[in-house]
């Protein structure tokens, strides 16, 4: 959806939230001009934000690629890293849970990875991935969905999935002292197209799971568990139940570190979601959190959602039994071991079925203090398209609305976790008229800011350990010259 989006997008502006600031432009925002950076920059695909707060952005032009930083004691931003490469594009820049960074990139149909360290600079030279493949013909990488990156605080993990003629999906392990080998952990002939989703997740004794779904017709489920301090992969999918070939599929399962542990969520033969936990080698009895199908067969969760803040947890889902426009749910265990509850039901639909990276990218959900479920999604009830910020828990729902437009468009909206519990919210109203806010962790709204952009915000990044935040967007107006659209960046 806006990842894809990216792919044509010209220079765009970055814009990075701080504590707010009057500025010129009167807009609350800092402003720095982008070509101050360098004017071999031409596209920006990515940013990062790590623990300590420090933003990173990458910019790509047609001969390289560069990398400019802006640290937490509020800094300017600036360039303080170039890789000379061909027609490169980024495809992931993460931050690790050590504070370092990690950039994918693609050049001449390789995909290779590069180190960067806490303080956005490059470290050690380039890991090859993977080769010979076109993100336009019939033998490609497939991403976002099926490039991953899971990282705990001593190593990281990267998944990444091919299609041609074999179908592959690979794994490799980075931690301080190098690159493993690429592991095979699935690989098929067959020639019908598939798509993958994969979801990876550690937890605290540096143990990975990596669950791989398809669609499209190829829909079992595998998993593969890497346990603590191991280099070596191994098989760990849960007992296929009896009578059905798969444990589920893309639409029904979900992995995540939860109370600390490694924890999945999948469908069983009666397409109940069941929740176990991987203690390295062996998995929980599973227990089932959200019920079957319904009579006429259809699966009652779609693509469920773990969240977690440290004891408790909760699955939130999309219920297409009443129809495309299912209503938002959750279920909520209050403590480890205890029982999840009867589905509470949010205020509004959602706008269309989730699709994986509407999941990842999108959909926001947390705990408040007295355990209720709050949440940002948007909601398409009676062919009215609205943004949402809602709570739902045993005291019942309620709902602020941020926009509200006819004929099912909604504008763009993004959603950034920060320090104390808070969250940006960056959203454009029916008219295009762009504004940001801040939403407290019992789901209040505060004031919004207007912000004067020339082009909407593609997709952001920040840390819930930082108060540092950043946008990939369009270009502001400068001065007082409202005619006149610069790229800049903003913070």
């Amino acid at each position: 959806m806006r990842r894809a989006g990216r792919l044509l997008t010209p220079l765009l502006a970055v814009l990075c939230v701080t504590a707010p600031a009057a500025d010129a432009a009167a807009t609350g925002w800092h402003v720095q001009s982008a070509a101050r950076l360098g004017a071999q920059l031409s596209n920006v695909h990515e940013a990062a934000v790590n623990r300590s707060g420090t933003s990173v952005v990458v910019f790509s032009s047609a001969h390289s690629m560069s990398v400019a930083r802006r640290t937490a004691n509020g800094s300017r931003f600036e360039t303080v890293g170039r890789l000379s490469l061909r027609w490169p594009y980024a495809v992931g820049l993460t931050a690790l849970a050590d504070g370092r960074f990690l950039l994918l990139y693609t050049s001449r149909r390789r995909l290779a990875a590069r180190e960067l360290d806490a303080g956005g600079r490059f470290r050690g030279p380039s890991h090859l991935l993977a080769s010979r493949w076109s993100p336009s013909g019939s033998t490609g990488l497939l991403f976002p969905g099926s490039l991953v990156v899971g990282s705990d605080a001593r190593r990281a993990v990267v998944v990444w999935a091919t299609t041609g003629r074999t179908r592959r999906v690979e794994a490799a392990i980075v931690g301080r002292t190098g690159w493993s080998a690429a592991k095979v952990l699935y690989e098929t002939q067959s020639s019908q197209p598939g798509l993958y989703r994969v979801l990876v997740a550690s937890d605290d004794e540096d143990r990975f799971l990596v669950s791989l779904h398809g669609a499209n017709g190829d829909t079992t489920a595998r998993m593969w568990g890497l346990a603590g301090g191991s280099q070596q992969w191994t098989p760990v999918t849960p007992p296929q139940p009896s009578g059905r070939r798969t444990i589920a599929a893309e639409v029904g399962a979900t992995v995540a570190s939860v109370n600390g542990s490694i924890t999945a969520a999948w469908q069983d033969a009666s397409a109940a979601v069941v929740v176990s936990s991987w203690n390295g080698s062996t998995w929980t009895t599973p227990v089932q959190a959200i019920t079957g199908s319904s009579p006429g067969g259809i699966p009652v969760a779609v693509y469920p959602l773990f969240v977690s803040d440290g004891s408790r947890a909760a699955l939130v889902w999309q219920d297409d039994t009443q129809g495309f426009l299912g209503p938002v749910e959750a279920t909520i265990r209050s403590s480890p071991g205890a029982g999840w509850s009867a589905p509470l039901v949010f205020p509004h639909s959602h706008g269309a079925s989730w699709l994986p990276s509407a999941v990842t990218l999108d959909d926001t959900f947390w705990f408040t203090a007295t355990g209720a479920l709050a949440g940002i999604w948007v909601g398409d009830p009676d062919n009215v398209s609205g943004l949402y910020v809602g709570t739902v828990g045993a005291q019942g729902a309620s709902d602020t609305v941020l926009s509200q437009t006819q004929n099912g468009s909604s504008g763009f909206w993004i959603a950034l976790a920060r320090a104390g519990d808070l969250h940006t919210i960056v959203w454009a109203d029916g008219d295009g008229k762009q504004f940001s806010a801040t939403i407290a962790r019992d789901g209040t709204v505060g004031p919004s800011q207007r912000l004067h952009l020339c082009g909407r915000p593609l997709t952001g990044a920040s840390n819930p350990d930082a108060s540092a935040q950043v946008l990939i967007g369009g270009g502001a107006h400068v001065g007082r010259n409202r005619r006149a659209c610069s790229p800049v960046l903003l913070w």
